[in-house]
C-alpha cells in the first residue's frame, strides 16, 4: 500500500524533529559556539573589507546628528505624510539600509564557513545535511516500510528514544513489557 500525502508529511515532520532534538542537545551541551562564530565572522569580514574604522566613523557621525536628525525626520515624516499620505523613507536610509543588509549577508556566510570548520558546527551542519536526505526520502518513500527503517536507524543515531506509537510503527513493539 503507497503512502498517503499526509503520511509522508507527518514521517517527514517528526524525522526533522528528531534531528533538531539532537542539534538542540548539541547548541545546550556547547552554548557558545555559533554565537563566538557569528562574532569571529563579523570581525574577520570587517577587516578583510577594511571598514572597521569608516563604521566607527559612521557611528560617531550618527550619535552627533541624532539630536538635529531628530527634529529633521519629524518634520520630515509630516511634510512626507501630509503630501502623499504615507510614510516615505529618505534615500540615505535606503543606502544605509542596503548596505548594512549586504555586510549581513557577508557576516552570515562567513559564519556559516567558521561553523563548518568548527567541530561542534561540523555536526550540526551533518545533522542539516542528514535531515535533508531524510525528508527527500520520506517524500520520495512509496510506502511505509523504507520509512521505518529509516526512523529506526534515525533514532538511534541521534541518539532519541521513540514514543510507544513510534516504535510499534516500525515494528519493534512497546516498551511495555
Amino acid at each position: 500500500m503507497s503512502l498517503r500525502v499526509a503520511e509522508q508529511e507527518y514521517w517527514r515532520d517528526r524525522l526533522a524533529r528528531l534531528y533538531e532534538e539532537r542539534k538542540a542537545q548539541i547548541r545546550a551541551e556547547h552554548p557558545g559556539v555559533e554565537g563566538e562564530c557569528l562574532e569571529k565572522a563579523n570581525e574577520v569580514i570587517k577587516g578583510e573589507l577594511g571598514i572597521e574604522n569608516d563604521l566607527r566613523a559612521i557611528e560617531q557621525m550618527d550619535e552627533d546628528l541624532a539630536a538635529l536628525k531628530k527634529a529633521r525626520d519629524t518634520a520630515q515624516k509630516e511634510l512626507y505624510e501630509r503630501v502623499t499620505g504615507e510614510d516615505v523613507p529618505t534615500s540615505t536610509w535606503q543606502i544605509e539600509k542596503k548596505l548594512k543588509d549586504h555586510i549581513d549577508g557577508l557576516v552570515k556566510a562567513k559564519a556559516r564557513t567558521l561553523m563548518r570548520e568548527h567541530p561542534i558546527g561540523q555536526e550540526l551542519a551533518h545533522l542539516s545535511d542528514e535531515a535533508n536526505s531524510a525528508m527527500d526520502a520520506v517524500m520520495l518513500a512509496s510506502s511505509a516500510e523504507p520509512i521505518q527503517k529509516l526512523l529506526a536507524n534515525i533514532s538511534q543515531q541521534v541518539g532519541v528514544t521513540l514514543s510507544d506509537g513510534e516504535r510499534l510503527a516500525i515494528g519493534q513493539g512497546s516498551t511495555d513489557g
